[in-house]
C-alpha cells in the first residue's frame, strides 16, 4: 500500500511540475504574441507619421478600435455562450491593446512632437478607459436592472478605494523617492483608470435607463413581424443559421446605437435606433416560443416515452 501511494504521489508530482510548465509555455506564447502585435502596429504608426494628416489617421483607427470592442463587448452580453463571438472580443480587446502599447512607446520617444503629444496622451488614455469600461459594464447593468443597488454601490466602492489607497501609496513614493516608484505609478495609474471608468459606468447607467424610459414606443411593422415568424418556422430546425439570424439583427440595432451615440440629439437615428430594437427583440422573442415549446416536448418525451 505504501508503494503505490508513493508511486501515485510521484505521479501527481510529475503531472503538476508538467502542468505548470504547459501553463508557463503559454503564457509565454501570449507575452510573445502582444508583444509582435505591439511591434507591427507600433511600425504602421511610423508609417502614418511619416505621411500628411497622420495623426488624424492614427486617433481614427483608435476609435474604430474602440467602437469595436463596444459592439462585441455588447454583443456578448447577448451572446454569451456564442464561441465566434467570444473569440471576436478577444481579437478586438488584443487589437485595442497592441495600439495602446504601441502609442505608449512612440510617445516615450517623443515621436509624435509637442504639438500633437498631448492629444495623443488624451486618445489613449481615453482607450484604456474604455477598455476597463467593457470589462464592468455588462456586471454593473445586470445589477442595475435586476435592483441589486447595495451589490452594484458596492462594486463602485472597492474600485473607489483601490484608488484611494494607491494615491496615498504613490504620493508617498514620490515625496520618499522610493526605488519602487516607477512600478506604484503604473498601479496607480491602473486604478485612476479603472475609477474614472466607474464614474463613467454610473452616469451612463442613469441616462441609459432615462434614455428607455423616454425611448418612442414604435414597433416595426406587421409585415415584418410575420416575416419574422415565418423565418423561426422555417429555420426551427437549424439552429446555427437561426442564432446567425438573430446576430445580424443584433448588429444592425448595435451599428445604430453606436451611430446615435455620437449623435445623440439626431431624431432619425433614434427611430433607426426604436425599429432596430423591435426588430431585434421580435425575432428573439419568436425564438424563445420555438425554444419554450422544444424544451415541453422533450420533457413529454422523457416523462410518457
Amino acid at each position: 500500500m505504501a508503494i503505490m501511494m508513493t508511486t501515485t504521489t510521484n505521479v501527481s508530482a510529475v503531472q503538476n511540475v508538467a502542468m505548470e510548465a504547459a501553463k508557463q509555455k503559454f503564457e509565454d506564447m501570449k507575452k510573445a504574441k502582444k508583444e509582435l502585435m505591439i511591434a507591427i502596429e507600433e511600425q504602421q504608426m511610423e508609417n502614418q507619421l511619416a505621411q500628411d494628416g497622420g495623426v488624424i489617421t492614427i486617433t481614427y483607427n483608435i476609435e474604430i478600435r474602440m467602437d469595436d470592442l463596444d459592439h462585441l463587448s455588447r454583443k456578448r452580453e447577448e451572446f454569451p455562450n456564442d464561441e465566434l463571438t467570444n473569440i471576436e472580443l478577444e481579437v478586438a480587446e488584443a487589437k485595442l491593446d497592441a495600439i495602446i502599447g504601441a502609442g505608449d512607446r512612440l510617445i516615450t520617444r517623443r515621436a509624435f512632437g509637442m504639438n500633437d503629444e498631448p492629444m495623443m496622451k488624451e486618445w489613449l488614455q481615453r482607450s484604456r478607459e474604455r477598455r476597463v469600461y467593457n470589462s464592468y459594464w455588462g456586471e454593473a447593468k445586470d445589477l442595475y436592472v435586476r435592483g441589486e443597488r447595495d451589490e452594484l454601490s458596492m462594486m463602485f466602492l472597492i474600485i473607489r478605494e483601490r484608488f484611494e489607497l494607491m494615491e496615498i501609496a504613490y504620493n508617498r513614493a514620490v515625496a520618499e523617492n522610493d526605488s519602487q516608484l516607477q512600478w506604484i505609478g503604473l498601479e496607480f495609474d491602473k486604478t485612476l483608470t479603472a475609477y474614472n471608468s466607474s464614474l463613467n459606468i454610473q452616469f451612463d447607467l442613469d441616462e441609459w435607463i432615462q434614455r428607455r424610459q423616454n425611448r418612442m414606443n414604435i414597433e416595426i411593422t406587421a409585415e415584418q413581424k410575420a416575416y419574422n415568424k415565418q423565418t423561426v418556422k422555417l429555420l426551427r430546425g437549424n439552429r446555427p443559421q437561426l442564432t446567425r439570424r438573430l446576430k445580424e439583427k443584433y448588429d444592425t440595432l448595435q451599428e445604430a446605437e453606436i451611430k446615435l451615440r455620437k449623435k445623440p440629439d439626431d431624431s432619425e437615428l433614434t427611430l433607426e435606433v426604436v425599429l432596430a430594437e423591435s426588430d431585434f427583440n421580435n425575432l428573439k422573442a419568436e425564438v424563445a416560443i420555438v425554444e419554450a415549446i422544444e424544451v415541453q416536448d422533450a420533457l413529454e418525451v422523457a416523462e410518457y416515452g
